[in-house]
């Protein structure tokens, strides 16, 4: 599955459901989940403190993630290679 599709139906299910959409750190961090780096790669890679995306931004984003999907989202369940449980929301 494509990440920017998925991003789509996010951000689509996000404002049905009246909450604010995924924002440009949230993306990364997702994007970078994706592709199994670490929180600290992520950071480098993107400009902001480890600190902020390895305490800040997961929490926020992972929450959201598992209110839509109504399972518990993780770093683990999320990536490309898990047939991530993302896909229980684009199909």
């Amino acid at each position: 599955m494509n990440l920017n599709f998925i991003f789509k139906v996010l951000n689509r299910e996000l404002t049905n459901i009246g909450s604010s959409t995924l924002n440009e750190v949230e993306f990364l961090t997702l994007q970078g989940i994706w592709d199994e780096k670490s929180y600290k790669k992520i950071a480098e890679d993107n400009g902001y403190s480890c600190d902020y995306l390895n305490n800040v931004v997961p929490s926020k984003l992972l929450t959201k993630l598992s209110f839509l999907v109504g399972d518990k989202v993780t770093k683990k369940n999320v990536d490309r290679k898990s047939n991530s449980t993302l896909n229980k929301l684009c199909l």
